[in-house]
């Protein structure tokens, strides 16, 4: 049962960084709205800032999508094999991820009025924080 509920916190984790990442690297609406508002704070801007604020943007959204690719794929191959370097190397990839993410939503927060998915990506990292825990606690029963 154990095994089974840590690999459902480690894919629902990587589902909602999978959905962050493909909204922010291919939906242009969530972009151009964040683009829109930053413009609207900015003096003197010009085209080349909001080309700037899209380019990374989409850089967020492929490393989301990227952190989540490999969430999926080191569950699987921990379900497979119980290496013990697996948890730990997802909780650790993952806070790579959020931590700088983290950082930037809460400046925007703070600063804009946009809404960035502070909640969304902290759950996400809770559940793989779960998910860790599930795992080390499945492999001492193993």
């Amino acid at each position: 049962m154990i095994p089974l509920l840590a690999e459902i916190c480690s894919f629902t984790a990587a589902l909602i960084f999978f959905g962050f990442g493909i909204v922010y690297f291919y939906k242009s609406k969530s972009v151009k709205h964040h683009c829109s508002t930053i413009q609207d704070n900015l003096t003197s801007g010009s085209e080349e800032s909001k080309v700037l604020i899209f380019a990374l943007m989409r850089g967020a959204g492929g490393g989301a999508i990227a952190i989540a690719l490999l969430t999926f794929w080191l569950q699987i191959q921990y379900s497979k094999h119980a290496a013990s370097w697996i948890p730990l190397t997802v909780v650790i990839v993952d806070l790579l991820f959020y931590l700088p993410s983290l950082n930037a939503m809460l400046l925007i927060k703070k600063n804009t009025s946009v809404k960035p998915p502070v909640v969304l990506l902290s759950f996400a990292m809770l559940l793989v924080i779960a998910g860790y825990f599930l795992n080390i606690s499945s492999a001492v029963k193993r």
